[in-house]
């Protein structure tokens, strides 16, 4: 299914992580993997580091900004080369990519010719806390018309599925995924719905989607916070990924209520499907 993988990979302890999940999926397929690396363009560009060369006296900014990037994009060459020597190693066929620019813009341009991509959870500044999760891998997502898989570290191809269905158009993406793994490599399928008073059409929907695939799952109806229903079903039913839609419509309702796409995948040691 997963043809054309794109590992989109920084420095952090997820870089690695991304590669190997990536080299997993292309070897079950045969698939080909890009390696991509991005320059985030707000290091250099913003008034912080226009401040800081002032503040230490560093000489003309210009001078520093491209010397800088230099630095970055050296960087990045080197940990690209690394990786793309681990994908021949496992005898996956990969190339690499290097660009600078918006991180989410930049990954979305290269998706382009995708079927998936992958992404770590964190970034390079993941150890300062988890309450600055979500805004580069948010954003990519949203930027994403394919699937995306959010890992934390690697794992076999995932056979035990479960889906967080509400009946939306994105988790409807996310059924349909899960109805592709089932007909190729994954062997049990968990279809969960939090209680929202809409009633069990939802489900319905569910399962006569899969039923007209020839497609047997279990159906589980559960109340309670959306976030901490799914992880503890994962929990519960030894599941080894979850897939569920991305995000809402309204990028201001998840500001303020909250995002159970965000509180999941912050959450969750399993790989996560999100689907748009």
């Amino acid at each position: 299914m997963f043809k054309s993988i794109l590992a989109a990979v920084d420095s952090s302890k997820y870089g690695p992580a991304v590669v190997e999940q990536a080299i997993a999926l292309g070897r079950r397929k045969s698939g080909k993997v890009l390696v991509l690396h991005v320059v985030d363009n707000k290091r250099l560009e913003g008034a912080y580091l226009s401040d800081l060369v002032g503040m230490l006296g560093l000489g003309p900014f210009l001078d520093v900004q491209t010397q800088l990037r230099q630095q970055l994009e050296d960087k990045g060459r080197v940990l690209l080369e690394m990786l793309l020597e681990r994908c021949t190693q496992a005898g996956v066929p990969a190339d690499s990519a290097l660009s600078y620019g918006p991180v989410p813009a930049m990954i979305a341009q290269a998706a382009k010719q995708a079927d998936l991509v992958v992404l770590g959870r964190g970034g390079e500044h993941d150890h300062l806390g988890r309450s600055l999760f979500g805004s580069t891998l948010e954003a990519t997502v949203r930027q994403l018309n394919l699937p995306c898989m959010i890992v934390t570290e690697a794992a076999a191809p995932p056979r035990k599925l479960l889906l967080a269905y509400d009946g939306s158009p994105h988790a409807s993406a996310a059924l349909k995924l899960a109805a592709s793994l089932m007909e190729e490599d994954a062997a049990e399928l968990s279809v969960v719905w939090v209680d929202d008073g809409s009633g069990l059409a939802v489900l319905a929907e569910a399962r006569e989607y899969l039923q007209t695939h020839g497609i047997e799952a279990r159906f589980l109806t559960k109340s309670g916070p959306e976030s901490e229903v799914i992880l503890a079903c994962a929990q519960e039913l030894g599941a080894e990924a979850i897939l569920m839609g991305a995000y809402s419509h309204s990028h201001l309702r998840d500001l303020f209520l909250g995002s159970t796409t965000s509180e999941v995948v912050q959450t969750s040691e399993l790989p996560v499907f999100l689907c748009r």
